[in-house]
């Protein structure tokens, strides 16, 4: 057996979400700051749900071995991974939800394939899942197989920070709130 390293690269979203009173969602309207309203409400980074995984889009590519050359990968449509909605209006877990996201150009995955043969582009696929939420679903890659094997990721580098921002949703419904 022979170890092979596989990087997956493309845009990252870590999503923070959490369920939140009333009060905390009239007193988070008045930042103009997302970083305070996090702060504020994120106390000691608790919060409900937690994600940072891949967009499911098109400018995710796969590299083995350190080889200068990209491959694209394919869905594996056996294997999806549950996410929580997220969306209070369709959701009994959250009165008000407090969205927290970050998105990353250039973030990489990275695992690592034994194998008696050099992995081929096309043994690869990924996970997906998705995050529904009020301001839209987020299609996501929450890891990669091998031969229809999941793998474990060794490492996981976030790239280039290009968006922050935080929505703020309510169960009496109306448009998000954004704080950019």
């Amino acid at each position: 057996m022979k170890d092979y390293k596989v990087e997956l690269y493309g845009w990252e979203c870590h999503i923070k979400a959490k369920n939140i009173s009333g009060d905390d969602f009239d007193m988070a309207v008045k930042f103009d700051d997302p970083y305070e309203v996090e702060e504020m409400l994120i106390e000691d980074g608790e919060c409900d749900f937690e994600c940072s995984d891949l967009f499911d889009n098109d400018d995710v590519f796969l590299k083995i071995n350190n080889i200068d050359q990209e491959h694209t990968v394919e869905c594996n449509d056996d294997i999806w991974d549950n996410a929580p909605c997220l969306d209070p209006e369709n959701s009994n877990d959250y009165e008000n939800t407090l969205l927290i996201i970050n998105e990353y150009k250039g973030s990489c995955l990275t695992y690592n394939v034994s194998s008696e043969d050099p992995p081929n582009p096309e043994d690869f696929s990924y996970v997906a899942k998705c995050v529904e939420t009020s301001i839209g679903d987020f299609e996501l890659i929450s890891g990669l197989t091998f031969k229809g094997e999941r793998l474990e990721h060794l490492d996981f580098e976030s790239g280039k920070s290009k968006s922050f921002y935080v929505k703020l949703c309510s169960s009496s419904g109306g448009e998000p709130i954004t704080i950019e």
